[in-house]
């Protein structure tokens, strides 16, 4: 599970939209960062069927896995895209 997590963060990261949506400084409200991360997360989870199909299917079908599985996606996102912004500055 922590490959798959792993996989989606990388390729969420990829995406400079939500990159940019990230970034505190253009965008402070958590709430809105979350608004933000959904649809992607959606997206990334649909594209990566083929490589964990078991997985996809539980974060699917049991509304609370997925929901524990989304947020830490998000906060692992959050968490080094946060590392990454400080980095630069």
């Amino acid at each position: 599970m922590a490959y798959f997590a792993e996989d989606i963060e990388h390729r969420m990261a990829d995406k400079d939209d939500l990159v940019q949506a990230f970034n505190p400084t253009v965008n402070p409200s958590r709430e809105h960062r979350r608004t933000a991360f959904d649809p992607h997360f959606e997206d990334v989870l649909h594209e990566t069927i083929d490589s964990n199909f078991d997985l996809y299917r539980k974060i699917v079908e049991d509304p609370k896995f997925g929901g524990l599985f989304k947020e830490f996606v998000f906060e692992k996102l959050e968490r080094s895209l946060r590392r990454n912004t400080d980095a630069r500055t």
